[in-house]
C-alpha cells in the first residue's frame, strides 16, 4: 500500500509538473522496513536498488525532464557508502542532485539522512537513457491529375522542408 501511494504521487507530480518550477534537487523521505534492513542495521542490496529508482524517478519528474523521454528509463545501482546503523521504521530524507553527465547518461548522487539532518549513507545512481533515433525527414505524397495509369495513381514522395 505504502509503494502504491508512492507511485501514485510520483505520477500526480509528474502530471502537474509542466506548471511547476524545475528543480536540481529533490527530496523525499521514506521509511525502511525491517526486511530492508540486515541485523545489524545495514542496508541490503534490494533496499539500495528501490532507493535508487524511487530517487531517481522523483528527481526526473521534479527536474521537469520526464515528460522528454519517449519510455522510462532504466536507473542501475553503482554503490554505495553507508556511515551510521539504520533503524526499522526510522525517518530517512534523501536527497536526489544530479552528480555529473557520462556518455552512458546523468549520475545522481543520493544523501540519505536522518530525520535530525544527520547524514548516514550516500549512494550513486546512473540513468540510462534510450538511444536516440534519428528524426526522418517530412514527406509529403504528391499526386498530380494526369498521372492516372490504369485503375490506379502514380505518386511521388518528395522530403519538404
Amino acid at each position: 500500500m505504502i509503494g502504491y501511494m508512492r507511485r501514485l504521487r510520483l505520477r500526480l507530480l509528474g502530471a502537474f509538473s509542466p506548471w511547476l518550477p524545475a528543480s536540481d534537487t529533490t527530496v523525499i523521505t521514506l521509511r525502511p522496513m525491517p526486511g530492508d534492513l540486515h541485523r545489524d542495521g545495514r542496508p541490503t542490496e534490494a533496499f539500495w536498488q528501490h532507493l535508487v529508482a524511487l530517487c531517481g524517478e522523483g528527481w526526473l519528474v521534479g527536474a521537469g525532464h520526464s515528460s522528454l523521454l519517449p519510455t522510462s528509463p532504466d536507473f542501475s545501482f553503482i554503490s554505495a557508502t553507508g556511515r551510521k546503523a539504520l533503524r526499522p521504521f526510522g525517518k530517512l530524507v534523501v536527497v536526489t542532485e544530479l552528480a555529473m553527465f557520462d556518455p552512458e547518461g546523468p549520475r545522481l548522487l543520493h544523501l540519505v539522512c536522518t530525520n535530525d539532518g544527520v547524514a548516514v549513507a550516500t549512494a550513486t545512481s546512473q540513468v540510462s537513457l534510450a538511444v536516440p533515433m534519428l528524426a526522418q525527414p517530412a514527406t509529403r505524397t504528391l499526386v498530380r491529375a494526369g498521372d492516372r495509369v490504369g485503375s490506379q495513381l502514380k505518386s511521388v514522395s518528395v522530403p519538404t522542408r
